[in-house]
């Protein structure tokens, strides 16, 4: 098995070109590897997301915010499901805050591993809502099961938060 390390950041808008990206929709499993945050982060059911693989290596993908970052008490359906990229384009930093590390992620067979560095709110006061009460470290494996094909262009969210494929 090969690991690639890779970054996650959030894309705004995606190239003309990567429209036609030829991918496929699939159902991301959050499994916890290891995790000390209290309260726990997302493990379950993330939902069907878009997975497509750019010819320059690059992955695009769709997850929602509290499937990366938050805790269990909510699904991984939530309005703030986005289209992401790995590695980070333009040099952009991964996503973070209070200097932690939020967002490393390693492509696997079965999918993504995602290892977390965690600010608890006393050493963060002014951070995220998300963020756990004490200082913390996670990995989990966000396993995929193939759905269907899909074309980027066709990806399509709802406001609250599903993903589908619809041209």
């Amino acid at each position: 098995m090969r690991f690639f390390p890779v970054f996650l950041i959030f894309a705004a808008c995606a190239d003309p070109i990567e429209q036609n990206l030829a991918g496929k929709l699939v159902r991301f499993d959050v499994v916890a590897v290891s995790d000390t945050c209290v309260p726990a982060r997302f493990v379950g059911d993330a939902g069907a997301q878009f997975f497509g693989q750019r010819e320059d290596g690059a992955f695009l993908f769709t997850m929602s915010r509290n499937a990366q970052l938050g805790p269990n008490e909510d699904g991984g359906f939530v309005e703030s499901v986005e289209r992401q990229q790995v590695p980070p384009q333009n040099g952009v930093e991964p996503l973070s805050a209070c200097n932690a590390q939020l967002s490393s992620w390693t492509r696997t067979d079965a999918g993504f591993d995602l290892t977390q560095v965690f600010p608890g709110t006393k050493s963060c006061v002014n951070g995220p809502l998300w963020l756990p009460t004490k200082d913390c470290e996670v990995t989990r494996s966000y396993v995929m099961t193939e759905l269907g094909d899909c074309q980027l262009k066709c990806v399509k969210i709802s406001v609250s938060g599903e993903v589908t494929c619809s041209c």
